[in-house]
């Protein structure tokens, strides 16, 4: 999945140009801005922290997997004309899925897939969530004049302590007419809250990106391991010296069969996600706000994993860049430069396994 920053980006600049409402870079939001870009996290929420029990995690996954457009249905139809946070939370939803449907293939094809059934793929468990923190960077540079030392990510998202009556009505009725399982999960509504205070505290957690905040979070973490580990959910302040954008159009596949080539840099999977979700909105904003029928969004059955028919991703083609060496220069860079309490001692599609 595209990380929060990337979300919010092709969000903000879809909703800017199906409503002609300028999107301000620097917080505070207006409250149903705030709305946009929280539902631009889409079902990822439902991953963050889950330090909150019982956790969201299954709803994440059913989300991804399945079922995407029938679950924007059901969400859409607990909207009221007036609905003006709703709807906005329900315009960033769909430029979720849409943005994870176009990058996912790239950010896959370019980080590995982990496979326990693969020890040789262990090396890549953490380059997923580390290349789309470069993703974010390359983008928050190129759409905005925002510095990621400076950006406070959840103030862009916060509507409150605890998540709003409106938002949880429509994460319950969503997922309840959508999921068998859903509908036999007694805990639904909890996880719902949990995954909304959780994400909350996450967006706290790793932002603003300063080097105090990585000492702060390295010296939380005895062990190496531990360290990259949450060095990857960290967006990085040493640039890579390799080409995460694919700025020079390098050739790469689809990493689900068949290998399909392509060409596009980071810059047009923007573009293409930004043109795909205005056209989508669209018609959000006719005046029956709340009843028009997303009917080919509703009808898409891909999931949000790599882009290709419903269930778990199939994966098999791979040709990562130098992430893990990268992160490993990444660790070895903030120890030098800042005391840490325990200092530290890869043309064609090719297989992942």
């Amino acid at each position: 999945m595209p990380s929060h920053i990337t979300h919010a980006l092709v969000a903000w600049k879809a909703w800017s140009l199906v409503t002609g409402e300028r999107i301000p870079e620097k917080s505070p939001l207006p409250r149903h801005l705030k709305a946009l870009t929280l539902g631009a996290q889409g079902p990822d929420i439902f991953f963050h922290n889950r330090r909150r029990k019982p956790s969201g995690l299954s709803l994440g996954a059913l989300a991804h997997r399945s079922a995407y457009g029938p679950l924007t249905s059901a969400m859409q139809e607990t909207l009221a004309e007036d609905d003006a946070l709703g709807l906005a939370y329900l315009a960033g939803w769909i430029t979720h899925a849409i943005t994870d449907r176009i990058f996912h293939p790239y950010v896959i094809y370019r980080s590995g897939w982990f496979s326990p059934a693969l020890p040789h793929t262990t090396r890549y468990i953490r380059c997923h969530t580390l290349l789309e923190r470069l993703i974010d960077l390359h983008l928050l540079a190129e759409e905005t004049t925002l510095e990621i030392e400076e950006l406070e990510f959840r103030d862009y998202v916060d509507l409150g302590e605890e998540a709003p009556a409106w938002l949880i009505r429509m994460l319950k009725t969503g997922f309840r007419s959508t999921y068998q399982e859903a509908r036999k999960d007694k805990k639904l509504l909890l996880r719902i809250k949990n995954a909304y205070a959780d994400a909350r505290d996450f967006y706290a957690a790793i932002h603003p990106m300063t080097h105090a905040l990585v000492v702060r979070r390295m010296e939380e973490r005895t062990s190496r391991e531990a360290k990259l580990r949450g060095l990857a959910l960290l967006h990085p302040l040493l640039p890579p010296s390799f080409d995460i954008a694919n700025t020079r159009r390098s050739l790469w596949y689809e990493p689900s069969p068949p290998p399909t080539p392509r060409r596009e840099g980071i810059a047009e999977l923007f573009q293409k996600a930004v043109d795909l979700s205005t056209g989508t909105l669209v018609p959000l904003y006719s005046p029956r706000v709340s009843k028009v029928p997303l009917e080919a969004f509703r009808r898409d059955g891909t999931n949000l994993s790599d882009g290709r028919g419903e269930g778990r991703p199939h994966v098999r083609y791979s040709n990562p860049l130098p992430l893990p060496s990268y992160l490993e220069d990444l660790l070895v860079h903030y120890e030098e430069r800042f005391p840490l309490t325990a200092p530290a001692a890869g043309a064609g599609p090719s297989r992942t396994g």
